[in-house]
Formats: C-alpha cells, structure tokens, sequence
C-alpha cells in the first residue's frame, strides 16, 4: 500500500468514526433499519439495545490493567458492528483505558449475567469525557449465574493444571477454584497478549489421583492480568467435549469437597 492509499485508508476510517459519534444525528442503529439484514443483526444484539434504551449502568473492566469502572452504552450501530461507550468512572489518570486494550462488560438481571469483551479501537474527547468505539461481539446473552457450585482450591494443597495454548505451547497453572462447567486458573507472567474471550485451548488435564484424572478441552471466558502478590494472569475457562459420565463424577466430586468444607468451618 502506498502512503497515499494509508492516508486515504486512514480518513475514510475517520469520517465513518466521526458519523457514528454525531450527537446530532439520529440512533445509528435506528438508521441502519434500513440496511439489507439489519433485522436480524437488531434482534441478534437486542440485549445491546434494551441496555441503551434504558440507560442501564454496566460494570466495565479492563483486561489488561484489572481496573474496574461503571458505564452506560450510548449507541449501537450493527451495520458498522461498533457501538459506544460512555465516560468510565471512577478514573484513573494513572491507568487510563487505551486503544487495543480490551474491556470486559458486565450487567445482572433476575438472577442471568451478561457477560462479554470486546476491543477498544477509538477513543474520542467529547467536551471533557472521553467517548470509547467498541467492537460488537460475536454472541451477546444472558446466562445464570452460575450452573454448578463452585469449590475454592487454593488451600490446603494447590491443584496443578497442565494446558496447551491455541498454538499448543504448554502452559502449567494451578487452580484457583473448580465446578463440573470449568475452573479458575493461575499462570505465571502476563498472557494478555495470547489470549481473548471465546478462544478454544485444544488441551486441558488435571487429576486428583491415580483413578480420577480429567483431560479434554477447554474455551477461554475471561482473563486479567495481576501485580500482586507477584506478575500472574488469571484465566476462567470452560469445560469443552467432556465426556457426559465424568461431568458427572466431577460434580459429585466437586459436592464432597464443599460438604468437607462447610463441616470444617
């Protein structure tokens, strides 16, 4: 490409940014009705679009920093798949969001979570806010909150967890929590590069003794990076193609351990 394609590139890209934050214009995805699938792309984002209809406030967190704000969604545009952010507060000017890195949005109904990230690839200065351009997931839904009870793994004797990244570089981590749908994981240094949400890690093993050992794959639900008390990145996984009767063992497992626990305390 030449520079006089990258310059033309570059404010093309600018001039559909600037139409999709004209505060004066209509709702972007009201406008875009009228585009050939847009019906379906609405109904497919209509969790998106009840949020903004109602102002409701979401819970935004930074993958990479860790840090936790409050937002509103100020529009969604399905043709562009971009939609708006507003000003995240509380601020941290020592920690500012930044284009690339990647928030994750949260927002509990009834009991059903909505859960998501996506990428930063604007930021504009509105007056004295700044306004963020998001990409639109994939998928978008709620879920319950939690499927199956949770145990916490990290005391007495942690549990250590083999994986392969989608490049299947091994990975060694060690539990932070277990249910029979996934577990929570810690994996020395900072993996943010490597990771986002959805992607499929082709081998998950771990096993309790010499007759109870769990192997399968697993999918990435969410990931942060943490100083303290030394460089790791967390990781929620999913079970993915485990076998039906060891989800089951698993579960049971999983319910003597907080019975155990619960008696203990």
């Amino acid at each position: 490409m030449t520079p006089e394609e990258d310059t033309g590139t570059m404010s093309l890209l600018q001039s559909v940014l600037r139409k999709f934050y004209r505060p004066e214009s209509a709702s972007a995805s009201a406008a875009s009705a009228t585009e050939p699938g847009s019906v379906s792309r609405l109904h497919h984002y209509s969790p998106l679009m009840t949020l903004l209809e109602k102002r409701q406030l979401l819970e935004v967190i930074n993958d990479q920093t860790g840090e936790r704000y409050q937002s509103m969604i100020l529009d969604v545009n399905v043709v562009a798949g971009l939609f708006m952010l507003d000003d995240l507060f509380p601020a941290n000017p020592t920690a500012p969001v930044q284009v690339g890195d990647a928030l994750t949005l949260r927002h509990h109904h009834n009991g059903q979570v909505l859960s998501f990230s996506a990428p930063v690839i604007d930021i504009e200065q509105a007056q004295t806010a700044p306004l963020y351009t998001l990409k639109l997931p994939k998928e978008v839904g709620y879920r319950q909150r939690r499927r199956w009870p949770r145990v916490d793994l990290r005391q007495p004797q942690p549990l250590t967890v083999r994986l392969k990244s989608p490049w299947s570089t091994p990975w060694f981590a060690t539990a932070q929590n277990l249910s029979a749908g996934g577990m929570r994981l810690r994996i020395g240094g900072n993996l943010l590069d490597q990771l986002h949400c959805d992607q499929a890690l082709p081998l998950l093993e771990f096993q309790f003794n010499r007759d109870f050992r769990v192997r399968c794959q697993a999918r990435v639900k969410g990931f942060r990076f943490c100083r303290r008390p030394h460089r790791h990145t967390q990781l929620s996984v999913e079970f993915v193609d485990m076998p039906a009767h060891q989800r089951i063992q698993l579960e049971a497992f999983v319910s003597t351990l907080i019975e155990r626990k619960t008696k203990a305390a």
